[in-house]
């Protein structure tokens, strides 16, 4: 990655300060002051490596959010870096997830992002799993046991999304509350590195795998999206609760594996064992979850 301070004049700030943030598990983060407003800015890891998606285009899919009420301004981007301004207020936090008023705010801004139109970059969660995979794989990294079931098990809800029609539209495909600012009550949405068109169903289910919803909340959630729940909203949900469960293994495989690759790698925001993590998830889904909690 490239220094800091010489990003930092590049994009027309030579005279601001960053301060590492924490978080930022596949990239770097810091807060930027003493320009014209304060800024986040992110140095991009290796995760584009392994997938391949056009910086370019996430910047476009930002501003075109930003337009909507739903992220950031951005302010300077290049390959290698992205700077936005800094949104008010604070992340969400685990007990704002489970209000109702919080639900129907997501669900409102979940509409809001699937109604981009224009962003040419495709990245629906199947093809996330699979590439994540393969550049694990291509990294001579092991693959643990018992992911071939697992894989067996996509395969099939990939058959069965298509069969149901899901809808497809622009999507974020990382809506974790440490993605989002909560102001007031309304939700700004941060971390834009995964979006592209995919399955809808698979942002709606990454708050309710990750903050272990309830039925009632499941239902909740659904209802505010779609006007509606039935039996297939229900089927499609559950689909993409495993989906989220199985992208989280095959995240931490490539990025154990990237660290693999250059031992000399140093985090400045985070000290996750990745290797951990991906059989942590691992021996969930294979023990019968599709929630990283216990509802």
């Amino acid at each position: 990655m490239r220094d800091v301070v010489e990003i930092l004049s590049e994009a027309g700030l030579p005279a601001a300060v960053a301060e590492p943030l924490n978080g930022g598990y596949s990239n770097e983060t810091y807060r930027v002051t003493g320009g014209p407003v304060d800024a986040v800015l992110r140095l991009n890891g290796h995760q584009n490596d392994v997938l391949g998606l056009s910086r370019t285009a996430e910047a476009a899919a930002i501003q075109a959010a930003a337009v909507r009420g739903v992220a950031p301004e951005v302010l300077a981007a290049a390959d290698d870096y992205l700077l936005t301004a800094l949104v008010p207020g604070e992340l969400l936090t685990p007990e704002q997830t489970h209000e109702p008023r919080y639900i129907r705010e997501m669900a409102r801004v979940l509409k809001e992002v699937h109604a981009i139109e224009g962003v040419a970059r495709r990245s629906d969660p199947f093809w996330l799993v699979r590439t994540y995979l393969d550049g694990a794989r291509s990294l001579g990294f092991p693959m643990p046991d018992g992911l071939d079931g697992v894989l067996r098990e996509v395969d099939a809800i990939e058959a069965r999304a298509a069969a149901r029609g899901d809808g497809e539209a622009y999507c974020h495909n990382d809506f974790y509350r440490f993605n989002v600012i909560a102001d007031d009550g309304r939700l700004t949405v941060l971390d834009w590195e995964l979006s592209g068109v995919g399955n809808v169903y698979f942002d709606l289910a990454t708050p309710a795998f990750h903050e272990g919803y309830t039925p009632d909340e499941d239902r909740l959630l659904i209802e505010a999206y779609f006007g509606e729940y039935d039996d297939q909203h229900a089927a499609a949900l559950h689909d993409f609760k495993y989906m989220n469960m199985v992208r989280e293994v095959g995240w931490a495989l490539a990025h154990a594996a990237l660290d693999a690759a250059r031992p000399e790698a140093v985090h400045v925001n985070h000290s996750l064992d990745y290797v951990k993590e991906a059989m942590w998830f691992l021996g969930r889904i294979l023990a019968g979850h599709v929630t990283a909690r216990d509802a």
